[in-house]
């Protein structure tokens, strides 16, 4: 007699767990993988916030899938990043029809331009570091020029906005 594997003494049951719970709610397996990707973004929200989150399930705040999916395998800083967004009153949880932004080629969407968003994230950021630099130099005396960082600053975003 071939012996079953057993999981807390039921019987484990075959195919996998997408699959049986795809049969039993009469949708398609990616349905299920697709529904579990959207819940892994709501969970990383609701450890940042769990207020966000369930602004989000009452369906008082709105966010599109997309974003939400992304937002599944997205680090903590990214995360946080849309949270402070929805906090302040920023968040766009997806472009209106008819907007500029709503006819997107399919090589610019959300996914295909975060190394983007993450370079001008660096560009702004060394940006500041630079300029608060400037003005402690200026607080202390200290004479500079303030065109030469603003002109390196507008170069590496003309850089930028060139290569999308």
């Amino acid at each position: 007699m071939q012996e079953r594997s057993k999981v807390q003494n039921a019987p484990l049951m075959p195919g996998s767990t997408a699959g049986r719970l795809a049969e039993q709610y009469n949708v398609s397996r990616d349905t299920i993988k697709r529904n579990s990707r959207l819940a892994k973004g709501l969970t990383a929200i609701g450890k940042v916030n769990p207020d966000i989150k369930k602004q989000i399930l009452s369906g008082d705040l709105r966010i599109g899938k997309n974003r939400l999916e992304a937002l599944a395998n997205a680090s903590e800083q990214e995360v946080r990043a849309v949270v402070r967004e929805i906090e302040a009153g920023t968040f766009v949880s997806r472009a209106p029809r008819g907007s500029a932004n709503a006819d997107l080629s399919p090589d610019m969407s959300s996914d295909s331009i975060l190394p983007e968003l993450r370079q001008l994230n660096n560009i702004i950021s060394s940006f500041a570091g630079e300029f608060n630099s400037m003005f402690e130099q200026l607080n202390s005396g200290n004479s500079t020029e303030l065109k030469p960082v603003i002109r390196t600053f507008i170069n590496q975003l003309e850089e930028l906005y060139g290569s999308l």
